[in-house]
């Protein structure tokens, strides 16, 4: 079992396991700041507003 002590560092494990450097990740805005820094970091990232 793994337990987080909030949201970011469950987005920062699922990030950084799921998108690679060619990646595209679209996401939801507004949200948590960390489901969209994140992956900016590992990959191109389009923000959807909601």
């Amino acid at each position: 079992m793994i337990c987080f002590a909030g949201a970011e560092e469950a987005l920062y494990l699922a990030m950084n396991v799921l998108l690679d450097a060619g990646d595209h990740a679209v996401v939801v805005t507004p949200n948590y700041q960390a489901a969209e820094t994140v992956p900016m970091a590992l990959c191109e990232v389009t923000g959807v507003a909601l």
